[in-house]
């Protein structure tokens, strides 16, 4: 005879007896969090992730002036940009080429001339050896008048054309850089140059601003030095002629100022 086998289902009450843990286990995983739901934060997590570092701050190099060919015609001397359209046309007599300041020395009209790149003067330049003075320490010369100034390589004045002369800055021994220039003095000729003579004469800072320790004495001023230390020579040789021949006083000196 046959006997079915019967399975039977476990009782509620064995259920029941069963360890959490293992009924944990083995039912039914957590439905995901709805989306735009705020789901509790895990500290240590939040604590090992890296602070994003801010971006960095890229700094904008200035732009460069805009570019400026010199070019010839048997007009004269214009410029062009770098796609061959004439920007200033050729009506200078002579020209050079722009600086990467911005300007250029030119001849118009008028005479020696500094131009930004849109064609306009700025000033007129000091003139030395038949052409614009040329920059040292940063500053040129530039003339107003009858009167001398200094302008920086853009061509903006820094040093008010006051002056009756000035000569280029320059550094000394001790790395310290001035000019020399005079009020009321005069121009000589000397063959196609000219000195500078009499006035008073001082030095002043790249900014304009006088070097008062460096003051000198005027030419008046020095001719009388002079003339008390030989004075006092002659009265010395003059005191002792058996002692020999005293110490002979300065020659003669003339105070002149530079070549322009």
């Amino acid at each position: 005879m046959r006997h079915a086998l019967r399975l039977q289902r476990p009782h509620r009450s064995r259920l029941a007896a069963l360890p959490a843990a293992l009924l944990l286990a083995c039912s039914s995983p957590a439905a995901p969090t709805p989306e735009g739901s705020a789901a509790e934060p895990n500290d240590a997590a939040s604590a090992a992730a890296p602070a994003k570092a801010p971006a960095p701050v890229v700094a904008q190099a200035p732009a460069a002036p805009p570019t400026r060919l010199l070019f010839e015609t048997d007009e004269g001397f214009g410029y062009r940009d770098a796609f061959g359209a004439v920007i200033l046309p050729a009506r200078y007599t002579l020209a050079e080429d722009f600086s990467d300041k911005g300007i250029a020395a030119v001849v118009d009209d008028k005479g020696w001339a500094i131009i930004d790149t849109s064609g306009a003067v700025l000033v007129r330049p000091f003139v030395f050896d038949n052409g614009p003075d040329a920059f040292q320490e940063g500053r040129a010369r530039y003339v107003e008048g009858d009167k001398v100034g200094f302008i920086d390589e853009t061509g903006a004045i820094v040093v008010k054309a006051e002056y009756e002369h000035a000569e280029p800055f320059a550094r000394d021994d001790e790395g310290r850089v001035s000019a020399r220039v005079c009020r009321g003095c005069v121009k000589k000729m000397m063959g196609e140059h000219w000195t500078a003579e009499g006035g008073t004469w001082s030095r002043i800072g790249l900014d304009g601003a006088p070097i008062t320790d460096a003051e000198e004495p005027t030419a008046a001023a020095k001719e009388g030095e002079r003339a008390e230390q030989a004075a006092g020579a002659k009265a010395a040789a003059s005191a002792g002629d058996d002692a020999g021949p005293g110490p002979a006083g300065p020659g003669p000196a003339r105070e002149s100022g530079g070549v322009g």
